[in-house]
């Protein structure tokens, strides 16, 4: 790699150049300034790898000028030209490149560092919601032409039968971190979500969408069994503990196959707003808690504040490691610090995610636990330092 050259000086150049990239069309000028300005220029001699086959993309490359061949196994599968880019999607996966990224002549390109990547969408919400957009887009047309046998899901076993009445929120939690889509998020922001979606039970042979209707909502299913069929005949079918018609409500695409119950069918639906929204609210709430976390240090951590469904307390108790080492992470949803256990008193019907309040479902069992990121030293000092800022700032 030939060192950086600076071409693309001014931060406006860059951000008009953004503009191209679908990702960034349509992110407010705010966000497109900030990434822009984390931009450099770099200039590759032909023969330069961009991407490796078998290593992680440690940087995002939009091309500017010049020509990339694709290479696996020695044979060429492709080709990328401007305004196309490199490692995007190894980035966002965090997984190895399938194949060589390869310039076949002198090139440019604005390099976006993937640590800097990870960043901006951790400080600038749109700039997830974009990401998320275009990847559920790209998902959805490789979705459209798979065979029948590759679509739909199996059925999920819950370690608890779904209730015969109205579920409470302690048990829209517990059964949303069953379903696939929720095994590995953050047991904070399932807790906004349950609280945000909608329960539905319905018979079997009740229609949810037709071919061609506007994605609206998603079905969390939590039992029964939901079957499908595109307008070629093909069809399939998502059992207990999976997600229907995520991915185009993601994307905000029409439906390209209809749904029924085909036996009765208790799920939580799910806007795509409610899943963006307090998504926002979440990414904040844990860039907060994170500097405050500490091994062994029980208590508060992070943040009590008012997200739009009421208190959100994060509290760690370190002195039970679970989950390979991790730290117990308790969530209180209602209306402030004396929220009542779910079945007494007004705030009841929030309920509180603790060791009581699990157990009540009507099973002993020990309750889930999830593990509170670890917290490296330069994110304490970057901690400490905007804590100074804001005092002096009398924030």
């Amino acid at each position: 790699m030939l060192s950086p050259k600076r071409r693309w000086v001014d931060v406006t150049e860059r951000a008009i150049y953004l503009r191209s990239i679908p990702v960034a069309a349509e992110l407010p000028p705010k966000v497109l300034h900030a990434v822009a300005h984390s931009l450099v220029e770099r200039e590759f001699a032909k023969g330069d790898k961009l991407l490796e086959a078998g290593k992680g993309a440690r940087a995002l490359e939009l091309v500017t000028s010049g020509k990339v061949d694709l290479v696996r196994g020695g044979a060429k599968i492709g080709e990328l030209a401007p305004p196309q880019s490199v490692g995007f999607l190894n980035i966002l996966a965090r997984n190895e490149a399938a194949y060589d990224a390869i310039a076949t002549e002198p090139l440019h390109a604005l390099e976006l560092s993937a640590d800097r990547f990870y960043q901006l969408m951790e400080d600038y919400y749109p700039l997830l919601v974009a990401t998320l957009r275009y990847l559920a887009q790209r998902m959805l047309a490789e979705m459209r032409e798979l065979p029948r046998e590759a679509l739909g899901l199996p059925p999920i076993e819950f370690s608890l039968p779904v209730p015969d009445r109205p579920l409470d929120i302690v048990e829209r939690v517990f059964f949303m971190r069953c379903v696939s889509a929720f095994k590995n998020t953050n047991l904070s922001a399932v807790a906004v979500l349950a609280e945000h979606m909608q329960e539905s039970r319905v018979p079997e042979g009740h229609r949810y969408f037709e071919v061609g209707d506007k994605s609206s909502f998603t079905i969390f299913i939590l039992s029964g069994t939901v079957e499908c069929e595109t307008a070629d005949g093909r069809r399939f079918e998502y059992g207990t503990g999976t997600a229907v018609g995520g991915v185009e409500s993601l994307a905000a695409g029409d439906r390209w196959y209809s749904a029924r119950a085909k036996t009765p069918v208790t799920a939580l639906l799910g806007a795509p707003d409610n899943v963006f929204e307090p998504g926002g609210g979440q990414l904040r709430a844990r860039r907060r808690l994170r500097p405050h976390a500490r091994d062994g240090a029980p208590g508060h951590v992070g943040r009590e504040g008012r997200d739009g469904a009421g208190h959100l307390r994060h509290e760690a108790r370190g002195l039970e490691p679970r989950c390979g080492g991790g730290r117990r992470l308790t969530v209180v949803l209602g209306d402030g610090p004396e929220t009542a256990r779910r079945g007494a008193g007004p705030s009841a019907e929030r309920g509180q995610l603790t060791d009581d309040a699990v157990t009540s479902l009507g099973r002993s069992f020990s309750p889930p636990t999830f593990p509170l990121p670890e917290v490296t030293s330069a994110e304490r000092t970057r901690a400490a330092s905007t804590k100074r800022t804001n005092r002096g700032c009398g924030v």
